[in-house]
């Protein structure tokens, strides 16, 4: 494995980085990585005892690093087939193997945990662009599989990918080279040699075709700007109709806002008016409810003087009637006295009947006694009529007193009259204010009804205005962003009318370089195929050189006590010098 590599890359421009190979076995091809000066050397190897091999054969050089791992598409555990002869062990599982080494032997399948190849390419240390790094697979089938899952990115990191594969379907649903020649020229990489000599066994060297990549890049970056240029163009003519949309809300907000403002005075002036009206009922209710007080301080006045004259003739009255008492009093004395002098001149009358029944009898003899009996009498008439004629003044004052008293009662029954009447007519006038009090507030209720709904409704109209005027300025705002954003497409249109002009101007001189590389390629290509011929020569003339190894190492076995390195190091120069030898 591995005979052009030497010669395909030592005469490279840059130097060597890192050369991972994938399926290492014992380490066979250490010496030629050595050799070729890599700066780093990553050599894989799943099965133990060849891993055993591989470790102790990497202690002798320097920057190699061994792995005991398996490689597969997907990071986890994976089914393994593994045989007698382990370097024939594969993730796939065989199919026409055994015909070709019919001594083969399968041991047993079984799993095992694998790191994917996307994991494993990542988990390496970042690898230098500026050199040329080299990606070997030896997998026994499994390359297909392996190709599928890794990622472009992690296989532009190798600038060479060198496969050996199979001619013939020696592992189930195993790719063969033709096809995997198509598979891996769609991943941007190219066949450039091939190796057959190795029955059933193909190595495949394949270059990074790093033009390819390039153009397919700006070939992305140009679709890329023309679908951002389409983008930006919609995203204009998005720009374009809102701010046609927030104009036309703009001049929708400035007819509301008249709209409101012309409701707003209207309101305003409804308000003042309602106000206006409310202080002419305010005013009105003040000068009624002073009026009422007006009258009923005259009508308590009034009351007041009608109670006192009501007191002042219940005065007189009760006087009136002491004086009656006393009056009565006296009569009832003078009746007292007449009743006395009554009986007095009975008895002095019937004092005298006898007397002149006696002088009857006894005229003659008693004639002076009689006569001053008579005299008597004459003065008890003329007291009794004294006394009559006092009882009759008596009587007549006390018809006067009486019909007084009678007038004095009659009176104060009037001013008793009219004191129920003007308290009744102060209780109309108190209940007739009550009323109108009453009218008045709930007219006043009403009124501040009004006034609260209309203020109400100005606090609304007002709310309504500030908020249609917060978003007249917001949709100003949103206008004014709108034309930024506007402001800003245009500038990216231009920016990216520029970049896609500068994209087409790169993609015609990528096409004109494409050109003379393509030219160059076809020089290239036959001075390959020269320098194919002289390797195929050399090959013939290294092959005779190991048949020739061969019989020395079996017939004179003195000779393989010789370093192995030393030979091998001379192997690798050898073709320099072969071709040196040849060009001279």
């Amino acid at each position: 494995m591995l005979a052009f590599l030497s010669n395909i890359l030592g005469n490279k421009e840059k130097s060597l980085g890192v050369a991972v190979h994938i399926g290492a076995g014992v380490g066979r091809e250490l010496e030629i990585y050595n050799a070729m000066n890599f700066s780093r050397i990553v050599a894989v190897e799943p099965d133990p005892t060849l891993f055993d091999k591989l470790n102790r054969k990497s202690k002798r050089f320097e920057h190699v690093q061994v792995k005991n791992v398996w490689v597969a598409p997907k990071t986890g555990e994976t089914s393994i087939y593994c045989f007698a002869n382990p370097r024939f062990n594969s993730l796939l599982a065989p199919d026409q193997l055994t015909e070709h080494f019919s001594n083969l032997k399968q041991c047993e399948q079984k799993s095992s945990m694998a790191e994917g190849i996307n994991d494993f390419i990542e988990n390496l240390q970042p690898l230098d662009p500026n050199k040329v790094n080299v990606l070997i697979f030896d997998v026994q089938g499994a390359e297909s599989n392996l190709f599928s899952e890794c990622s472009q990115d992690n296989l532009n990191q190798f600038d060479w990918v060198i496969v050996r594969t199979s001619q013939e379907s020696l592992y189930k649903n195993s790719t063969q080279a033709n096809e995997l020649i198509k598979t891996l020229a769609t991943r941007n990489l190219t066949l450039r040699f091939t190796d057959d000599e190795n029955v059933p066994y193909t190595e495949h060297y394949y270059q990074r075709d790093q033009n390819a990549i390039t153009i397919k890049q700006l070939e992305s970056k140009l679709l890329e700007s023309q679908q951002n240029n389409s983008e930006l163009t919609a995203r204009y003519e998005e720009a374009g109709k809102a701010n046609l949309q927030a104009k036309q809300d703009i001049n929708d907000l400035n007819v509301k806002l008249k709209e409101l403002s012309g409701n707003t005075t209207a309101k305003e002036k409804e308000l003042a008016d309602k106000k206006a009206l409310v202080e002419q009922l305010k005013e009105q209710i003040a000068k009624l409810t002073e009026s009422t007080q007006q009258q009923l301080e005259v009508a308590e006045q009034k009351a007041k003087k009608a109670l006192q004259d009501l007191a002042n003739k219940q005065i007189e009255f009760e006087k009136a009637q002491q004086q009656i008492e006393s009056l009565s009093k006296q009569l009832a004395e003078k009746a007292q006295q007449l009743t006395k002098l009554e009986a007095e001149s009975q008895e002095t009358q019937q004092r005298l009947e006898r007397e002149n029944n006696e002088l009857s009898q006894s005229v003659e003899t008693q004639k002076k006694t009689v006569q001053l009996l008579e005299e008597k009498a004459k003065h008890t008439e003329d007291a009794a009529k004294l006394l009559r004629d006092e009882k009759q003044t008596l009587v007549e004052q006390f018809e006067e007193q009486s019909q007084k008293v009678q007038a004095q009662q009659e009176k104060a029954k009037q001013a008793e009259d009219k004191y129920t009447q003007l308290q009744g007519e102060k209780q109309a006038l108190i209940e007739l204010a009550e009323e109108q009090k009453q009218a008045t507030q709930e007219s006043i209720k009403l009124e501040e009804a009004k006034v609260r709904d209309l203020q109400s409704e100005l606090a609304k109209t007002k709310k309504q205005l500030e908020q249609q005027t917060q978003w007249h300025h917001q949709n100003k705002d949103r206008v004014e962003n709108l034309n930024k954003q506007m402001t800003e497409l245009k500038q990216q249109v231009l920016e990216r009318q520029k970049a896609s002009d500068m994209a087409i101007k790169l993609q015609t001189k990528a096409q004109v370089d494409l050109e003379d590389l393509r030219e160059k390629y076809k020089n290239k290509n036959y001075n390959e195929q020269q320098l194919v011929e002289l390797v195929k020569e050399l090959r013939v003339k290294l092959k005779q050189a190991a048949e020739f190894y061969h019989y020395l190492e079996n017939n004179h076995p003195e000779l393989a006590e010789l370093d192995y390195a030393d030979t091998t190091a001379s192997l690798v120069k050898a073709p320099k010098t072969k071709k040196s030898a040849k060009s001279s």
